[in-house]
C-alpha cells in the first residue's frame, strides 16, 4: 500500500504534518480525513451496486429493436413515395 516508503520517510512526513497543523489539530485532521475516506468509499460502493444492478441488454431485445426500426423506416419510405 505504501510502496517504497520506509520508517525514516514516514517519520519525515509525520514531522511535516505536525509542523503544519500543530499537535492540537492532529486529532481533528485525522478524524476529518477518516470521515472523508468513509464517505468516498460509501459512494463508490453505491455506484458499483448501481452498475451491477443494471440489466445486460439481451440479443433478442436488440434484434426486435432493429426489426422495429426497419419496419418504421420502410413505412416512412412507402408514405413518402405515395406523396410524390
Amino acid at each position: 500500500m505504501l510502496g517504497g516508503l520506509g520508517g525514516p520517510e514516514l517519520l519525515v512526513i509525520f514531522a511535516i504534518i505536525l509542523l503544519l497543523f500543530g499537535g492540537n489539530k492532529l486529532p481533528e485532521v485525522a478524524q476529518s480525513m477518516g470521515q472523508a475516506m468513509r464517505s468516498f468509499k460509501s459512494e463508490a460502493n453505491k455506484m458499483q451496486q448501481e452498475v451491477d444492478a443494471e440489466p445486460e441488454p439481451s440479443e433478442e431485445s436488440e434484434g426486435s429493436d432493429s426489426e422495429t426500426e426497419r419496419q418504421q423506416t420502410s413505412g416512412q419510405q412507402a408514405s413518402s413515395q405515395h406523396t410524390s
